[in-house]
């Protein structure tokens, strides 16, 4: 019984070690494989880049690109999230167009005239009675003036009542008079309604005037109430930032924060130089219509010359405009480094008292 639970025991004990061993294996290579960033560009007239950013051996992969438009893809363990999809389905497009290319096709030679397309109505018999059908339209064919001249004349049936009538003579002229008349009248109202809603919309503006002179000294009121609701909000944050600068100056006297300011230089240095791209190449050409002001540019970026002179190349054009070149740039950030980064200025009891003092106000 006690070597069976000894056995059992064993193996609960193996199984939690590896699981542990696990747990260690994926946080160092969290903490101490970096992630890697490249990144190009290049200017002729028109901007284009892209930047890639990677993590253990491209497991992880995430691209941005810029062309005109931005684009992004993402690949997580070989699996596209994002980008992939997209090229899938303008593949389909493409492929659903190549099938519809011959049936267009075919239907473009049968209707493009000078093509010869064979027409299934040649080879088909003729049909019985097909000339006893073709002799009335031929027949119907001398009498389509007279037909369209009487369908016109039912159509408008009115217009011809009105304008001749059965003897031929012309059409008597008092239904116009008649006409005239009863549009008199309805004009007149037409005038008077217009000039009744002229004079009311004159009167809603005279009220609207009357409103306003009335409600004058109300808003005189409620303007000087917020003039000096503001000024006294200003006035109790310079009393504010007067209180605060006290109480920084009394911070940086102190010895201990003076170090704790100090650590904080520091690390922000180490941080931005792990940051910063260890491999850089570039090539600017520029120039100004004005040679004058080229030799002002490059006066002012000489002095900076020990910083970018090993990666960038300046060539300054006098005898024209011009602005081209192409960056290219590498680096690796490790999460280790700025976590040891993070653990440096925590460990200071200084900078820890000054944000329990920032949460407190």
């Amino acid at each position: 019984m006690g070597a069976v639970l000894w056995g059992i025991g064993k193996t609960i004990g193996i199984v939690i070690l590896v699981l542990l061993l696990l747990v260690l294996a994926v946080l160092l290579l969290i903490l101490l494989v970096p992630i890697r960033y490249r990144a190009t560009g290049s200017f002729d007239g028109s901007v284009c880049g892209n930047v890639r950013v990677t993590w253990l051996l491209h497991l992880i992969s995430f691209c941005l690109f810029w062309d005109g438009e931005m684009k992004m893809s993402l690949r997580i363990l070989g699996f596209w999230l994002l980008g992939k999809e997209k090229k899938k389905k303008s593949g389909q497009k493409c492929r659903r167009r190549r099938r519809r290319e011959p049936a267009e096709d075919r239907e473009a030679a049968r209707t493009e005239p000078g093509r010869s397309v064979p027409d299934e109505s040649r080879d088909s018999p003729e049909k019985p009675g097909s000339d006893e059908r073709a002799e009335p339209s031929a027949e119907a064919g001398e009498n389509v003036p007279q037909d369209a001249s009487v369908r016109w004349l039912k159509k408008q049936p009115e217009q011809v009542e009105d304008t001749v009538r059965p003897d031929g003579s012309a059409a008597d002229g008092k239904k116009t008079e008649q006409a005239a008349a009863r549009r008199a009248p309805t004009l007149a109202g037409k005038g008077l309604r217009k000039i009744l809603s002229v004079l009311w919309k004159l009167g809603e503006k005279i009220a609207k005037v009357i409103d306003g002179i009335r409600s004058l000294p109300a808003r005189i009121r409620k303007a000087f109430q917020t003039v000096r609701t503001r000024l006294q909000n200003v006035f109790a944050k310079l009393r504010d930032a007067e209180h605060k600068k006290d109480k920084i100056l009394e911070f940086l006297k102190d010895e201990e924060n003076r170090g704790m300011l100090l650590l904080l230089k520091r690390q922000i240095f180490v941080l931005i130089r792990h940051i910063l791209p260890r491999k850089t190449r570039g090539r600017i050409r520029f120039g100004f219509d004005d040679p004058g002001k080229t030799g002002q540019v490059l006066m002012a970026v000489s002095p900076f010359y020990g910083f970018y002179g090993r990666s960038l190349e300046l060539i300054p054009v006098f005898d024209g405009q011009a602005l081209e070149g192409n960056v290219s740039l590498k680096g690796r950030i490790r999460i280790g480094t700025l976590v040891v980064i993070a653990i440096r200025v925590w460990m200071n009891r200084s900078f820890r008292i000054l944000v329990k003092r920032l949460r407190g106000t």
